[in-house]
């Protein structure tokens, strides 16, 4: 037991570690009312690109962040954790195990995230089933923006559910712009762009 905590607390397995617990507390939190199970599902629009992109790539698209985040957090663990014992440790301490350990690190990380969207994939559906509504049901809906901006090329809102809420792409129509906390309503779903048009809360009641 002395050396499993030894091993979790030393770098770059205290990374991970410290990302798994976070997981762990909010799974304990919601467990007791708490929290939610966030509804958000991965996705590769706007300044997660990146990362978005490699999610996806790993499959974990349509799979609610907080359960992709578990599972990677996990997994990747699990890898440096591994490297850590039969790898890592038997390095002299100094700027190779410095670059080793980062090295590592993000390998871990990869791997993890391969293998988590591995094991979530055949579940894609169910999520999409349980916790995706349709567009047109949420269409007259009013959601709060929640990006900096929403114009005709970008900008994010939040839909208020009852439960975690829903982030939803956006777009404007005849070169409105709508500002961070402005209230909108949700006029049309655009399928080939995976996005709705919104109007202002007061336009849509006039």
């Amino acid at each position: 037991m002395d050396r499993f905590v030894e091993v979790s607390l030393s770098f770059p397995v205290i990374i991970f570690s410290f990302v798994l617990c976070v997981a762990i507390i909010y799974w304990v939190v919601a467990i007791f009312g708490v929290a939610e199970v966030e509804s958000y599902n991965v996705d590769a629009d706007g300044v997660f690109d990146g990362l978005g992109g490699l999610l996806m790539r790993a499959g974990l698209d349509g799979v609610p962040l907080t359960i992709a985040f578990t599972l990677v957090s996990l997994f990747a663990w699990l890898g440096i954790y591994l490297l850590d014992i039969y790898f890592l440790e038997h390095i002299p301490s100094g700027i190779v195990s410095l670059i080793a350990g980062l090295s590592a690190s993000a390998v871990a990380a990869v791997v993890g995230t391969f293998i988590a969207g591995l094991l979530l994939k055949p579940l894609r559906p169910l999520f999409k089933k349980i916790a995706a509504p349709t567009a047109k049901s949420i269409i007259g809906h009013i959601a709060t923006v929640r990006s900096g901006s929403v114009t005709g090329e970008e900008g994010v809102v939040i839909l208020e559910d009852g439960g975690a809420g829903m982030i939803l792409n956006v777009r404007t129509m005849n070169g409105a712009t709508f500002l961070r906390g402005d209230r909108v309503a949700l006029l049309e779903y655009q399928a080939e762009r995976n996005c709705y048009i919104v109007i202002g809360e007061e336009d849509f009641n006039r």
